[in-house]
């Protein structure tokens, strides 16, 4: 297997073009200083594109950084402790890649082919979406990636194996330590070394069970968190060509907080139905411009009720378009001792980025432009997989605990099927 690492100075990187001065500028503000830097969002990228774009919370420009010659035309698809996960897709032949903008290092990790399931994906699911469909998450226990401790984390394919190598493997290690009617859903490597699986099962009563993996000459304590069902008061609202769910779905995520306490965050969302009366164009057009009811206190909402006797003379249906608004967050503490959830009031001095693809929390103290006892969230506002050209998403704000109220402070932004973004949060490597 062909490894890459490339170190370049900051002169050079401006020089080749790695970087453009207004990544550099800002990037390096925060490492000059000694504080920690304001984190960045990645935007969703265009397939076959030669750099990527990043929001800057500290000064809430958009900053381009082109990619170095060797990944030019991957495909971002989340990052982890300073590093952004790229893909060279090429097939069988793909190739990923771990890459810190800020140093410049550059490493590539074992080939896909050496998952077994990848062949067979290739062969039947490729034209899809390319390695969209087949990757979930990934996570490094370390920043540091020449440490021989550090270990790369992911979830591929079916969501039901795990699999794991060290940066300098020449292949991907696999392993299948859930039941046949469980899946994997989203990981987190904590402080203290263990790796934690949020998986999903309709049968276990026990939320937290231990499991050890052997993994080359080391053992990895795994620990499965099984998700605690949210039970939500369901209301329905009709408005022209939706039926909307209100608290209808919530999504899980996985944190550590900065106290080294292990955290579910469950996103609560309405689901809007669209009807199959609803002109083509104008579904994948459509934009939900917050509509939340927990918004801003001025905004107003005309959510004109039908009666059930005119819904019933009218069309029904509903496609498989299903749009979903944030309506808030809950926030669960996982008692060490006994493996319980225990809801959380406040965040206390901690904010919490969160994405599906790269999620982290921070001490809001260490930033004077952000705000404490915050969700920063950045998540999608359609089930991507259904749509196949590109939607807008207004799915990119502010929850605050202390008056449960979404705030959509930020851009709409343009994603198609393919595309990710996520939380970034720059370091040296």
């Amino acid at each position: 297997m062909e490894m890459i690492v490339q170190r370049l100075s900051l002169r050079d990187r401006i020089r080749t073009g790695l970087a453009c001065k207004s990544w550099n500028s800002v990037c390096m503000r925060g490492h000059i200083r000694g504080a920690p830097e304001a984190p960045w969002l990645v935007l969703p990228q265009d397939p076959n594109c030669n750099y990527l774009s990043f929001t800057n919370l500290a000064d809430g420009k958009v900053h381009k950084l082109k990619l170095p010659k060797p990944i030019h035309g991957s495909r971002f698809y989340g990052s982890s402790r300073g590093w952004l996960i790229m893909i060279q897709e090429k097939r069988l032949n793909s190739k990923m890649f771990l890459f810190n903008p800020v140093s410049g290092a550059l490493r590539q990790l074992p080939p896909l082919w050496t998952i077994p399931s990848f062949k067979k994906f290739v062969e039947t699911e490729w034209v899809l979406c390319g390695t969209g469909f087949f990757f979930r998450h990934i996570v490094l226990s370390t920043s540091d990636i020449n440490d021989s401790e550090c270990i790369v984390a992911a979830i591929f394919d079916n969501l039901k194996v795990l699999v794991m190598c060290r940066p300098g493997d020449k292949t991907w290690s696999g392993f299948q330590v859930l039941d046949e009617n469980e899946h994997h859903y989203q990981l987190l490597f904590s402080s203290t070394g263990k790796l934690y699986s949020l998986a999903i099962s309709n049968i276990k009563s026990e939320l937290i069970q231990p499991r050890t993996i052997k993994f080359g000459d080391v053992e990895v304590e795994l620990i499965l968190v099984y998700d605690n069902e949210e039970q939500n008061g369901i209301d329905f609202e009709y408005h022209n060509d939706y039926k909307i769910s209100l608290n209808g779905v919530y999504e899980s995520f996985l944190f550590e907080s900065t106290n080294s306490e292990v955290l579910v965050i469950h996103q609560i969302r309405d689901v809007f139905e669209i009807r199959t009366s609803m002109d083509d164009e104008d579904d994948e057009e459509l934009e939900l411009e917050g509509g939340n009811h927990q918004d801003d206190d001025e905004e107003e909402h005309n959510m004109q009720e039908e009666s059930d006797d005119e819904l019933e003379e009218g069309n029904t249906d509903y496609n498989d378009h299903e749009y979903f608004r944030t309506s808030g967050f809950k926030v669960y503490k996982i008692d060490p001792e006994t493996g319980d959830f225990l809801k959380e009031q406040s965040l206390g001095d901690q904010m919490l980025f969160l994405s599906s693809h790269g999620s982290f929390s921070l001490r809001a103290s260490d930033f004077m432009e952000l705000d404490r006892n915050n969700i920063y969230f950045a998540t999608k506002g359609i089930d991507s997989f259904n749509v196949h050209k590109q939607f807008t998403t207004r799915e990119i704000g502010t929850f605050c605990l202390d008056n449960e109220r979404v705030k959509r402070s930020f851009p709409s932004v343009q994603e198609s099927m393919g595309s990710r973004m996520s939380w970034f949060t720059p370091c040296l490597g």
